[in-house]
């Protein structure tokens, strides 16, 4: 039985908080379910990264370059969890020569890995390949895998409100591309919803962006952080955001989203929710300018979204915990 969990994950403005958002769901959820007694966060990352950590009320060591455990410590845990945005086949090497159980989460595919169990839940088939070059692990593949949070869970359990008017924007942790100042703008022509703001915790409030935020009317909420974003979600008319987790979460929750990405694995992942009828995908993503996003924001308002059969959660978690003998795919 797992007790002790060690975790490498990282975070920065190019990367975002994702990896660590999810690294922080898994841990409450091994915690909550399996009693864990012990999980440790190994963290590039700069100070915002730290602060949310800390707020968040986790143990953590930041480190430069990933690795900062001796063999001897890394066998004092019953698992490794590795959840990077490029994850390395050296790297994972060198753990495994260590780990009890060596956990790999990764969204990108195309890449060699070594593990004994590996989770992807990217909704593209094509990021699911793998060379493997030691034995194959545990592979588990699609959306199905994702690893909800305790919040999202919570949302599903609440009554789904008839008449939602309201829209929440939520457009990551850093939002290094300063999308959501082109979103403020664009739906300051719209007085009929509430608009609900969320700022990540690593997102830049300078002086220009406070004074416009000053100078929008009532409907606007701003808010700087929030533990129920799920929750929220699920009582909006639809979701402005990327193309990272919170695309999953609101489709779990039955909220459409309009994804404005930026990075190419969002914007092709923008695609495949809009195909099956869950959201629109702005193909342009973050370089459109305000009237591309106003004619978005109108045709989420009139658009029929089927969100009556999308993915259903499977509790992989206890895979987790121990090794099962048949191969799960």
């Amino acid at each position: 039985m797992i007790k002790k969990l060690q975790i490498y994950t990282e975070s920065s403005p190019e990367i975002g908080l994702g990896h660590l958002v999810e690294c922080i769901s898994i841990k409450n959820i091994l915690e909550d379910r399996y009693g864990f007694e012990k999980t440790v966060f190994i963290v590039n990352g700069d100070e915002k990264a730290k602060n949310f950590l800390t707020s968040k009320k986790v143990e953590f060591c930041m480190v430069e370059n990933g690795f900062v455990s001796p063999g001897d410590e890394i066998k004092q845990y019953d698992a490794v969890l590795v959840n990077k945005k490029h994850v390395k086949y050296e790297f994972l090497r060198m753990l495994k020569g260590f780990a009890k159980k060596l956990i790999v989460i990764d969204e990108l595919g195309e890449k060699k890995i070594t593990a004994d169990l590996l989770v992807n839940f990217s909704i593209n088939p094509k990021l699911h390949k793998y060379e493997f070059p030691d034995s194959k692990p545990i592979t588990l593949l699609g959306p199905e895998y994702f690893p909800a949070s305790r919040a999202v869970h919570e949302a599903l359990e609440l009554p789904k409100k008839t008449n939602r008017q309201t829209i929440i924007v939520s457009l990551g942790g850093y939002d290094k591309s300063r999308i959501v100042d082109k979103v403020l703008m664009a739906l300051q022509k719209d007085h009929e919803f509430r608009k609900q703001i969320i700022l990540g915790p690593g997102f830049h409030q300078d002086t220009a962006f406070k004074d416009f935020v000053n100078s929008l009317d009532d409907t606007f909420e701003i808010h700087n952080s929030v533990n129920d974003l799920p929750g929220k979600i699920r009582d909006a008319c639809f979701l402005i955001s990327s193309g990272g987790n919170t695309v999953y979460e609101a489709v779990i929750v039955g909220t459409p989203v309009l994804v404005i990405g930026d990075d190419p694995h969002e914007i092709e992942q923008g695609k495949i929710f809009e195909k099956k009828g869950w959201a629109i995908n702005m193909d342009e993503g973050k370089r459109a300018d305000i009237e591309a996003i106003i004619d978005a924001i109108d045709n989420m308002k009139s658009r029929e979204f089927s969100l009556d059969k999308v993915f259903q959660l499977k509790q992989w978690y206890k895979l987790l915990v121990k090794n099962p003998e048949v191969q799960v795919h």
